[in-house]
């Protein structure tokens, strides 16, 4: 009789502990995610099809001008 009593007070208290009353949790737009060199090389998708498009164009007439013919491969996900 006293194992059950026991789980469900240890339940009931693990339970309470967990929820902070009075305050919302924190949601995934509250929390800033951590970048490494405080986000300065990192780029949105559209950011990173732009430069990943002027790369591409760049070495295609850097190829061009030395004679050599250069497909552009298939683009990834960003």
């Amino acid at each position: 009789m006293r194992r059950p009593l026991r789980t469900v007070a240890a339940v009931v208290l693990l339970t309470a502990g967990c929820a902070a009353p009075g305050r919302e949790a924190a949601t995934e737009a509250d929390v800033p995610v951590p970048r490494p060199l405080s986000g300065a090389v990192y780029f949105s998708a559209t950011e990173q099809t732009a430069l990943r498009d002027s790369e591409e164009a760049l070495v295609r007439a850097c190829m061009r001008d030395r004679g050599y013919a250069y497909r552009t491969g298939p683009a990834r996900d960003a």
